[in-house]
């Protein structure tokens, strides 16, 4: 599947990651999984990782519905990680749409960073 996420409840993390193509239907999908698997706690912070996506057949229109119905908290930190301008591109409008919720969306290049920054807004809490 080009959509799919991991719950580290450890760490109180959940990752999304996109590969290959992905389409509207496919992160609207995964936004369901998520928001009905059990192991998913309002406080946990998400790294959303468009490393390994190819294409995204998706509308700004998808986008900023994306953002409307995102499963999580706009208190929770949330890293979107893009390494090529193509995907930070994208990053970049979902952060735009996610400052619109009052989220707390940060871009970034690298997982480690990413990583990082999440660890730090959840102790200044």
């Amino acid at each position: 599947m080009p959509v799919h996420y991991a719950i580290d409840a450890s760490k109180r993390l959940m990752v999304v990651t996109a590969e290959g193509t992905t389409t509207a239907a496919e992160l609207f999908a995964n936004q369901d999984d998520i928001r009905n698997d059990p192991a998913l706690s309002p406080d946990h912070s998400a790294l959303v990782d468009f490393t390994g996506a190819v294409e995204f057949l998706v509308t700004g229109d998808d986008l900023r519905l994306l953002v409307q119905r995102a499963p999580y908290s706009p208190e929770v930190p949330i890293a979107l990680v893009a390494h090529d301008d193509l995907r930070f591109g994208l990053a970049r409008m979902l952060h735009t749409f996610g400052e619109s919720r009052s989220a707390r969306v940060k871009l970034f290049r690298e997982h480690a960073a990413a990583l990082a920054w999440i660890d730090e807004t959840r102790r200044a809490r």
